[in-house]
């Protein structure tokens, strides 16, 4: 895995309020957020997730992403 991402909705109380996203090479996982409470134990094990930006994200009512890891491996140009 290369970095999980918080990606949020303006779309209101009836649609997906956010998604967690799992992105690495070769493909992405988008999860739903009445689904997150299944990983999320496992995404907090990771080294250095950021659990406040995660909190963050969950709070937010607009579109938006929230960085909440990042493989060490990953080089950003």
């Amino acid at each position: 895995m290369r970095e999980v991402r918080v990606e949020t909705t303006a779309a209101g109380p009836y649609f997906e309020d956010f998604w967690v996203i799992l992105n690495s090479t070769r493909r992405s996982i988008r999860i739903p957020d009445r689904l997150v409470q299944r990983v999320l134990p496992s995404l907090q094990s990771l080294p250095n997730f950021d659990n406040d930006a995660f909190i963050r994200a969950t709070g937010f009512a607009e579109k938006a992403i929230f960085l909440c890891w990042r493989s060490a491996e990953v080089v950003v140009s």
